[in-house]
């Protein structure tokens, strides 16, 4: 891997294997800040995964098996969900 993908990949890799990941502290944001983690709920990521069509590959192998496309495009359809959430509770706010 080339440049910081391969730091990253050791990083978890080292998290995966449970060791120690003290002093890769910039790659969770700095020290200031860890890595925001639970923002979908479970229910949203599966339900997403049915709406992308690769539910069945995630049912059989896992969050490992399926691929970096399908989980960006689940990312993608999170935001596109929030932003719309967010214009609604906006337009309906406006007087």
């Amino acid at each position: 891997m080339a440049g910081g993908s391969h730091c990253c990949y050791q990083w978890h890799k080292q998290k995966l294997e449970g060791q120690d990941t003290k002093g890769t502290q910039f790659l969770e944001g700095g020290s200031d800040m860890g890595r925001r983690r639970g923002m979908m709920s479970e229910s949203l990521k599966y339900e997403l995964a049915k709406e992308l069509g690769f539910y069945p590959t995630l049912m059989r192998e896992g969050w490992g098996g399926i691929t970096t496309r399908d989980a960006g495009n689940m990312v993608k359809r999170a935001i596109e969900i929030a932003e719309e959430s967010l214009a609604n509770r906006n337009n309906g706010s406006v007087r």
